[in-house]
């Protein structure tokens, strides 16, 4: 445990600072761009997700549970409480696993603070885009300098899930006009309520897209109290018992919470996913599809593959091997290195329609799936421990011989980003996966919407578009 001397100033309170004094043209035009091109990503698959299994259950719930009509839900004529529409939206936005991510630190972000920035917006009224991108900016920064802090990759805490209370008040609490003493409180009423764990993914169960969600409902919760007067503890993150003596066992380092602040905005490590799955198998898969393309392979011609991985990755997406080779629910083939590494070969690609139940239970994959072996690269452990990090691809044909290839950067990571068409082509692949349909002059207003979203004199035209 790090024990902190009685004068020192817990990093939380410096973030609030810097939280509450940030304004729109101290950002990078770099900045700017990159959030812009994030908020469309996050909404683009958070219309997908309306489709998702389980997204009915969310919004019959949310319709249950009523109260003041203030936000809209994605997909739909009806109005909720704004921590309502965060939780639901961001739990729909992360149903298909194809939102933002940081490879470097294996955290998601902007798919919790997206959309509680939307719903905050629509609660206050008249908000431009300006203010929408610095609420949004600075919510991930704070996300991602914990992200960056954090060293205790093996407690199973998920960290997209635990960060992402802080990065949810941080963009409430900026869209409320919190000043830095009642966000200092919002970061302690968030430390009080965050949790998250990995057993969701190794189980399959829907509660891994739901911790997004009810991060992003925490934010709004910690933000709305602290602006009411509620105290939160001051010390929420480097005191005796703050959030990374208590969820880090004091492993962490506390040079990336303020380093530059003020001055770099972590966000633009963050990176859009180009499949739908778990960022742990978005090497293998690329890895595989060039294996299939270079070698012109034919899956009966397959002995056996083995994929070579972190031992994180391995953690996530490669055990137990039983279950990740016959998975029984969406999540879980969202999860397994093998069925997606399989569903490359058999169908060429991996998208979002790979993951509905008939897909999932195709012979053909399962029977694939089980020469598939996943196994920790002691080399790419070296080079990328705790990432979401490289994959060895090695094929071994039926005539002995042996194909292999290594991918160190997921496309879509900032060392291999997507193209300006590859980006267009998620956006419009999303929008075919809304729960009701959106013309393709409407999608084109959303894409041209928040393109000049700096523009904009109200976001709540956004929703409007996507309900």
């Amino acid at each position: 445990m790090n024990q902190k001397s009685p004068e020192h100033v817990d990093a939380a309170v410096k973030l609030a600072d810097n939280v509450a004094r940030i304004q729109f043209n101290d950002l990078p035009a770099e900045v700017i761009a990159h959030t812009k091109r994030t908020i469309l990503d996050v909404l683009s698959v958070g219309v997908a997700g309306t489709t998702a299994n389980g997204s009915d259950i969310l919004v019959a719930l949310a319709d249950d549970l009523g109260g003041k009509e203030e936000c809209k839900i994605f997909c739909s004529v009806r109005k909720v409480p704004a921590g309502t529409a965060a939780m639901v939206n961001s739990a729909m936005a992360r149903a298909r696993d194809y939102m933002d991510e940081h490879y470097e630190l294996s955290t998601c972000s902007a798919v919790t603070v997206v959309p509680t920035a939307l719903a905050v917006a629509e609660k206050v009224g008249r908000v431009d885009g300006r203010t929408l991108i610095t609420a949004v900016a600075l919510g991930m920064d704070v996300m991602i300098r914990m992200a960056g802090a954090w060293k205790e990759q093996s407690s199973g805490w998920s960290l997209p899930a635990v960060l992402g209370y802080f990065g949810a008040t941080a963009t409430a609490g900026k869209l409320l006009g919190l000043d830095a003493e009642q966000l200092s409180n919002a970061f302690g009423i968030a430390h009080a309520q965050s949790s998250g764990n990995h057993q969701s993914a190794i189980d399959g169960a829907l509660t891994k897209r739901l911790s997004s969600g009810l991060a992003a409902q925490g934010g709004v919760l910690a933000a709305m109290l602290a602006q009411r007067g509620w105290t939160g503890e001051r010390n929420s993150f480097e005191g005796r018992f703050g959030f990374f003596n208590l969820y880090a066992n004091g492993k962490y380092d506390p040079i990336p919470l303020t380093r530059d602040l003020g001055r770099r905005f972590e966000g633009v490590g963050i990176g859009m996913k180009a499949y739908p799955s778990c960022a742990h198998t978005h090497t293998a898969i690329p890895g595989m599809l060039e294996l299939m393309s270079r070698h012109a392979i034919r899956v009966e011609n397959i002995e056996k593959i083995n994929v070579g991985v972190n031992a994180f990755n391995y953690m996530i997406a490669g055990e137990p091997i039983e279950v990740k080779r016959v998975p029984k629910s969406m999540t879980t083939a969202q999860f397994s290195i093998p069925y997606t590494v399989a569903a490359a070969v058999l169908d060429g690609k991996v998208v979002i329609d790979s993951f509905t139940e008939d897909m999932i239970r195709r012979p053909d994959i399962l029977k694939l799936t089980s020469r598939i072996h996943v196994y920790v690269d002691d080399a790419i452990e070296r080079a990328c421990s705790g990432q979401a990090g490289s994959a060895r691809v090695i094929v071994t044909m039926t005539d002995g011989s042996v194909h292999e290839v290594m991918i160190e950067h997921a496309p879509g990571s900032p060392s291999n980003p997507m193209s300006a068409a590859q980006v267009s082509a998620k956006v419009w692949e999303c929008m075919r996966h809304a729960a009701k349909p959106v013309p393709d002059a409407t999608v084109q207003e959303f894409i041209d919407l928040v393109n000049s979203l700096e523009q904009v004199d109200d976001v709540a035209k956004i929703m409007r578009l996507l309900g």
